[in-house]
């Protein structure tokens, strides 16, 4: 999916996703050179690793 696509999926602005892409924490391609696409995998995985859970007492 295209980073727009995965920014309204997640909810999310673009620029989130950018950065997150810069960083490495992120997995993305640009297989036509231009254009950042991302797997539903690797949003999954990143927002598995990114959110935050309700502690427990």
């Amino acid at each position: 999916m295209t980073l727009q696509e995965a920014a309204d999926a997640c909810r999310l602005h673009h620029t989130t996703l950018r950065k997150a892409i810069r960083e490495g924490r992120l997995l993305a391609s640009r297989p036509t050179g231009r254009d950042i696409r991302i797997t539903s995998s690797a949003i999954e995985q990143w927002l598995e690793a990114t959110c935050t859970r309700p502690q427990t007492r």
